[in-house]
């Protein structure tokens, strides 16, 4: 993915923002609607299966994450082959692989309810899969289980070629967190952004993680780098005193991570330059504004190669 990936819409002087991560990958079209239609509902009339996101490999391989809302006491079937039922409990989703042709290659099931608003897919050049989502209620993967109630944290998980679990992981507060989007770089870094919905959140994934100092009440925006194995390399902590969402993330060649963000509110400080010079942006206001924003990374330091607002 480059930053030519990203479309970013923004109507300034208002509140509206948005911006939606668009993968380079060729579209899969074979079959219409395969990819969002992937569950059948048995038991129940009104089941809601979203598909929340979906991407493709350069052998054509569809993956894609779907949501069943469904109570814990409704079954799904998840293969789309409606003559090879696979059936699940509801308040589920599952991660899909899908050959060229829309065949079922292999399933993983994840225990919760997914925020249906936004989440991501990635594979590396070795087949790995990575998903970022939120979800709340009991979430398990593998065998943990954490009881979140009401309120969405943030999760992700990595996946053999073959679909077993290598590992899982999850942060943020107590509110309402967000994975929006990720990229993976030539190392096989996974760089994941979204927002954190509590000024008591931690961004680190990991034990031995510090809690992130500046957040404030309302969203926190932040850029999480993990390496192949789930350790983390580092957290960009960008939050505001109105609201900062990190939206979308792309790798130049060069390995520039470049991420979309808006705010609003008051100004965030995003780091130093290579000089060491404070990078702060200037937009002070309850409108949103969006913001584009250069981090570089040398002999792990990161630095703040440009932003720009808009």
């Amino acid at each position: 993915r480059s930053l030519a990936g990203l479309l970013v819409t923004a109507l300034i002087g208002s509140f509206a923002f948005q911006v939606s991560a668009i993968s380079e990958a060729v579209a899969w079209t074979s079959t219409d609607g395969a990819v969002s239609q992937l569950a059948a509902a048995e038991k129940i009339k009104t089941l809601h299966a979203n598909t929340i996101a979906s991407t493709a490999d350069a052998n054509g391989n569809i993956y894609a994450i779907t949501s069943f809302p469904a109570g814990p006491g409704h079954k799904v079937d998840v293969d789309p082959d409606l003559n090879d039922p696979k059936l699940i409990s509801g308040r589920s989703a599952v991660i899909h692989k899908l050959d060229k042709d829309g065949n079922l290659v292999w399933v993983y099931a994840l225990r919760g309810m997914l925020n249906s608003t936004a989440a991501s897919i990635a594979i590396d050049r070795f087949g790995n899969v990575y998903a970022g989502f939120a979800a709340k209620h009991n979430v398990t993967i593998g065998t943990d289980t954490q009881k979140n109630g009401k309120k969405y944290r943030n999760y992700v998980v990595k996946l053999g070629p073959n679909g077993d679990l290598k590992w899982s992981k999850h942060w943020g507060g107590t509110q309402h967190d967000q994975v929006s989007d990720m990229a993976i770089d030539s190392l096989g870094n996974v760089n994941i952004v979204g927002w954190v919905d509590n000024p008591k959140a931690t961004l680190g994934p990991n034990n031995g993680d510090a809690k992130t100092g500046n957040l404030q009440s309302g969203d926190n925006a932040f850029l999480l780098q993990l390496n192949p194995e789930g350790d983390t390399n580092f957290i960009k902590d960008w939050s505001s005193e109105g609201h900062s969402r990190a939206r979308g993330v792309a790798i130049q060649k060069d390995g520039t991570i470049i991420t979309v963000l808006d705010f609003s509110n008051d100004t965030i400080f995003l780091g130093t330059n290579a000089e060491g010079v404070d990078q702060e942006t200037t937009h002070k206001g309850k409108k949103s504004v969006g913001l584009l924003v250069a981090v570089t990374v040398e002999e792990d330091k990161q630095h703040i190669k440009w932003f720009k607002q808009f």
